[in-house]
């Protein structure tokens, strides 16, 4: 073999393998990176789902403490040692009896109103009394007849008279905080206190007094190991903490309680080992929570670290927010699994790509080595040899290329032979050999042609299913790990089915030319589109969409390709969430016309619209509006061809800057 056969056939597989190494590494890299991607968020997911959990149990705790405030007054107020006291004009015996109470329960304030809302004893601070405490809404209630408990913003003037050293307790002075809404206050002018009050009757029914006792919140300590009202939140920190080492160790898991948006009381502690009093809530926090009255779930940072938060409003008894109840764990025990699962993605797919490069090679060289003999047998050829014959046999399109060759070699040495033997008839049969050797070349020609697209259908089918099969492999895996009862179970399965529908596409693919008939089965049109649904609305995309489902239960059953139909709705659906740029008002609706025989499914959006004069063309193949490498053109061709298939038809409706809807109709027919 010369230079040039040598340089031919390395520089061939050399493009065969740098090329298939080329899609190997998009592939992997794809599949890795989609991989690392979902599983992130799973994580991410399970995190969220436990502060929401974490959130629900803390706002056990808090209203429990409210219930226990209220039925504390209730059972003084029913108290006959009160009552006594309070009928015979003794209010020192009473101040004695309710001052034991309030340091048993660890209140900061119980006192006792006569029914005109007028202090009458007072076991906190001075024990001054005379002052009307009427304007507090618990109070206000328990003077109509009924006791009441509640989170009320309490003036610092009223907490004065209670006693002093609350004043001080409840000023706090704010932290700097990043990203904090700007306000001009440096300091709480009032305390976020726990209030319940209960009235007392005489034996006829009569009001008599109202007994009411609170516990403030706010504390400036920032002293994680000092007593006082930051217990709340130390309990609500350790039963969150208990709940979650079942699973994972060292969550972090912190608890707050915010006046307006200012830390009052709360676990979370500075670099120097301080809580983190005084510092404040996000803007876009308190605009979601305070102004808005929506819970709140996302990723913050508190003071030192990254956080997974839930916060919800906190009201008072008129239904007024007046602060937040936050719950959070840290997120970095969460992000560290991630980071390990990106590894293993890596090393697996780095270790696979090189055993497949390897393997390619040394099949890439069986290939190209018929094709090396072949040129130098052409070659030989060249040199007037007709005595060399390629050696390769089989069944393979290599090997009856071979024969083909061989059998071209015997034909021209008998061509030759003729013409020595038939020297005078030189130029007919010159011209009869040559016509029959160009018939045997444009032969050979189509076979190669043939072989080519016959390996190019075989290499993008290839190319595919690897992926896919990737996809299906790693899936199924860990559809295996996970419990029955685990709530990611369904929603594996879930890309187990449709991996497997994806390999039956590139199936039908192939055999396109053949036309193969549709899988035509009775089914539910409501099935189809909540199946479709479910495939796409847990996707980031959706998360902005507000989808409406308007499905008629009456619906009939139909004929239909259920495989092909999911395909309709997916590229319409995913038409309007791309034309509303991921945020909007999607809705679908069914129905059917008994008289027509006919069932309809209609999908609206709230997107940019389609202008009058390209709305004829938007069922055009390749026709397209998106930027270049974000669409085909292909999504509603195919779909019209499909409803069209079943018999049915595909209108449109649109207006500019208000939205498009899609209307397909198909025939209801039976098995």
């Amino acid at each position: 073999m010369n230079m040039k056969s040598s340089r031919w056939t390395h520089s061939l597989k050399s493009r065969i393998v740098v090329s298939y190494s080329l899609i190997l590494i998009i592939g992997g890299l794809s599949t890795s990176m989609l991989g690392i991607h979902f599983t992130g968020q799973a994580l991410l997911e399970q995190a969220r789902q436990q502060t929401v959990y974490g959130l629900s149990a803390a706002r056990s705790i808090y209203v429990h403490r409210l219930q226990e405030l209220r039925q504390s007054v209730e059972l003084l107020a029913s108290s006959g040692q009160l009552q006594a006291a309070l009928a015979a004009n003794q209010p020192m015996a009473a101040v004695k009896y309710l001052t034991g109470i309030r340091q048993e329960h660890g209140l900061d304030f119980l006192s006792v109103t006569d029914p005109t809302g007028r202090v009458i004893v007072r076991t906190s601070g001075d024990g001054t009394t005379g002052d009307v405490v009427t304007a507090l809404a618990p109070i206000e209630q328990a003077l109509g007849g009924e006791s009441a408990a509640g989170t009320e913003i309490i003036p610092c003037g009223f907490l004065q008279a209670e006693d002093p050293a609350l004043t001080r307790q409840a000023a706090i002075r704010f932290a700097p905080t990043a990203k904090a809404r700007p306000i001009d206050t440096k300091i709480l002018d009032a305390g976020m206190t726990l209030l319940a009050a209960a009235p007392a009757t005489d034996e006829s029914g009569h009001i008599i007094a109202v007994v009411y006792a609170g516990q403030l919140l706010n504390h400036p300590s920032t002293n994680p190991h000092e007593p006082g009202p930051h217990w709340i939140v130390d309990k609500i920190n350790h039963t969150l903490t208990g709940h979650l080492q079942s699973a994972h160790k060292e969550h972090g898991a912190a608890a707050t309680i915010f006046q307006s948006d200012v830390r009052i009381t709360t676990n979370i502690t500075t670099a120097e080992g301080e809580r983190a009093v005084g510092t404040r809530a996000s803007q876009e926090v308190y605009d979601a929570v305070m102004l808005e009255g929506k819970p709140w779930i996302g990723r913050a940072f508190g003071v030192n670290d990254w956080y997974i938060t839930a916060y919800e409003p906190i009201t008072n008894l008129a239904g007024e927010r007046v602060g937040m109840l936050c719950v959070g764990l840290l997120e970095q025990p969460y992000t560290a699994v991630r980071d390990k699962v990106t590894l293993i993605f890596a090393g697996i797919a780095l270790f696979c790509f090189l055993l497949i490069v390897v393997v390619t090679y040394f099949l890439t060289r069986s290939m190209v080595r018929p094709l090396e003999e072949m040129v130098s047998v052409s070659q030989s050829i060249a040199a007037d040899d007709l005595s060399r014959r390629v050696h390769v046999t089989g069944q393979s399109e290599f090997g009856l290329l071979s024969s083909s060759f061989n059998d071209m070699l015997d034909r021209i040495s008998q061509m030759k032979t003729q013409l020595e033997q038939w020297a005078k008839t030189l130029e007919q049969k010159v011209e009869e050999r040559t016509q029959q050797l160009v018939k045997v070349q444009t032969q050979v020609a189509r076979q190669q042609r043939l072989a080519s697209g016959g390996q190019l259908a075989a290499g993008v089918a290839h190319e595919i299913n690897n992926p896919l099969g990737g996809i299906l492999t790693f899936s199924s895996l860990v559809l295996e790990e996970l419990p029955e009862d685990s709530h990611m179970h369904e929603d594996m399965q879930e890309i187990v089915r449709q991996a497997i529908r994806c390999r039956k596409i590139v199936t039908e693919l192939l055999e396109f030319s053949r036309q193969r008939e549709a899988q035509m089965t009775s089914a539910s049109i409501n099935e189809v589109v909540s199946r479709t649904l479910a495939l796409l609305e847990k996707q980031a995309l959706f998360y902005d969409i507000n989808l409406t489902r308007k499905f008629d239960p009456d619906m009939p059953m139909t004929v239909v390709d259920e495989s092909q139909m999911q395909q309709v709705f997916m590229n319409i659906i995913l038409n309007a969430v791309d034309a509303m740029s991921e945020r909007g008002d999607l809705t679908i609706e069914t129905g059917h016309k008994t008289a027509k025989k006919q069932v309809w499914v209609r999908i609206s959006d709230t997107g940019c619209g389609i202008p009058p004069e390209i709305r004829e063309a938007i069922f055009d193949p390749f026709f397209t509006t998106k930027d270049p490498g974000k669409g085909t053109g292909l999504g509603l061709a195919v779909a019209c061809r499909i409803v069209q298939d079943h018999g049915g038809r595909t209108e449109v409706e649109s207006e500019l800057g208000k939205g498009t809807t899609f209307t397909i109709s198909l025939p209801v027919t039976a098995t």
